[in-house]
């Protein structure tokens, strides 16, 4: 399934954000984007704003070997993102451009252990 230009720009922008507060895998499912780093420290979770995807959840670890990799794909002419979907979830991401192909396979979205809410104050909000 080829994403559309808005769902891949969400999809940055959040593995972006996870990688400048140092989390390494979030989930991003309907109605909720949420994350936690390893020292449980850092958490996101977003329940507003949160657009429809075109698929069920989609799982990313790795974030910096995404990162690398869609910054290597998306500066290539004809940049496309194609999903492999299993069940309700997304299997793996297929970055092409001109002369680019480049594969990523995603977490399980259950595999990741991000909660999906918060029982203490949060001591910054964004």
């Amino acid at each position: 399934m080829k994403l559309d230009t808005e769902t891949i720009k969400y999809i940055n922008t959040v593995v972006e954000t996870a990688q400048l507060v140092g989390i390494d895998e979030v989930i991003i499912e309907p109605g909720m984007v949420r994350a936690i780093d390893a020292d449980k420290t850092v958490v996101i979770l977003q329940s507003e704003n949160v657009p429809d995807m075109m698929f069920g959840s989609i799982g990313l670890n790795r974030i910096d070997t995404f990162r690398t990799r869609f910054d290597v794909a998306h500066t290539q002419d004809d940049f496309t993102l194609d999903a492999t979907i299993e069940g309700d979830f997304v299997r793996s991401l297929t970055m092409k451009g001109k002369g680019t192909k480049i594969d990523y396979r995603c977490a399980n979205p259950t595999t990741i252990g991000a909660p999906k809410g918060l029982r203490d104050e949060p001591a910054y909000e964004l």
